[in-house]
């Protein structure tokens, strides 16, 4: 195992409580959530996955989505033809 030195071998200045305006924090998204509206669906096309995976996936995704945006929303999924359909419901 080999021990690491903490010690710079380059001189780069540190910087402390650098602004960082500039910078917005965003996450890329694989599926439209924010952009769904009340009544509003898409489907996702059966791959590799078994149809109860998917519709797993994307009730977990719509409900992490929902948590980490602090949404009241609420998505229903429903299992159709080589694929899932997911509402947002609420």
């Amino acid at each position: 195992m080999t021990d690491y030195l903490l010690t710079s071998e380059f001189e780069a200045p540190v910087r402390y409580n650098a602004v960082c305006d500039q910078f917005e924090k965003t996450r890329k998204t694989k599926y439209p959530w924010s952009e769904m509206k009340v009544g509003q669906s898409f489907y996702v096309i059966l791959n590799r996955k078994t149809m109860v995976q998917l519709q797993n996936n994307l009730s977990g995704c719509a409900r992490s989505w929902v948590k980490r945006n602090g949404l009241d929303w609420d998505f229903a999924t429903q299992q159709v033809d080589g694929g899932v359909r997911i509402w947002r419901i609420k």
